[in-house]
C-alpha cells in the first residue's frame, strides 16, 4: 500500500522513483533506451470544478485503467499528483515508444467521450541513448515535463517527442 496510490492503484512517486532508477540502471548497463513519458490531463480542473471532485476522482481511475490496459506489462504507470502521470517504457525505440503512447491517448481519447468527460491528454515523451553513458533521473523526468507543456502550447491532446543522446 506504501508504494499504489489509493485512488488510482497505480505506482506512488515515491515506488516511481524507485523503480525508474533501478530500471535507468538497468538500461544504462545493457546499453538500452529509456523511454519517459509525462501526461497532464487537459481540461480536469473542469471536471472537478463543474461536475465535482467524486468525479474527478472517476476520471484519473478511468484513465490509469485504459493505460494498464493498453500499454505493455513492463511499462511502468505512475500517478505523481493531481492529474499528472508518467509512464515508463524501458527498452522502447523512439519510435516504438511514439507508437505505445499514441495508442494509450487514442484509447484515453475514445473513453472520455463515453463518459461525457471533456478530458484531453498532453504528453511529453523522452527517449535517451543510454549506450552513451550516464543519464540523470531527475533531467529525464524534467525533460519529459517540458515536452508535455509544449505539447500543450501546441494545442493540448498531442504528444510532444524528444530524444536525448
Amino acid at each position: 500500500l506504501a508504494r499504489t496510490d489509493a485512488l488510482t492503484g497505480a505506482l506512488n512517486s515515491r515506488a516511481f522513483y524507485e523503480v525508474a532508477a533501478n530500471r535507468l540502471e538497468r538500461c544504462q548497463r545493457k546499453g538500452r533506451p529509456f523511454t519517459l513519458a509525462y501526461m497532464d490531463l487537459d481540461n480536469f480542473k473542469f471536471i472537478n470544478d463543474r461536475l465535482g471532485h467524486l468525479k474527478g476522482d472517476e476520471v484519473l481511475r478511468a484513465v490509469a485503467e485504459t493505460m494498464q490496459k493498453t500499454l505493455r506489462s513492463t511499462d511502468i504507470i505512475a500517478r505523481l499528483g493531481g492529474d499528472e502521470f508518467v509512464i515508463l517504457l524501458p527498452n522502447a525505440y523512439p519510435e516504438a515508444a511514439q507508437h505505445a503512447i499514441e495508442r494509450a491517448r487514442l484509447a484515453l481519447g475514445q473513453r472520455m467521450p463515453q463518459e461525457h468527460w471533456p478530458v484531453t491528454f498532453s504528453i511529453g515523451l523522452v527517449t535517451c541513448d543510454c549506450s552513451k553513458g550516464e543519464t540523470d533521473l531527475e533531467a529525464l523526468i524534467r525533460a519529459a515535463d517540458d515536452a508535455m507543456y509544449v505539447a500543450k502550447r501546441k494545442g493540448k491532446n498531442t504528444i510532444d517527442q524528444n530524444l536525448l543522446s
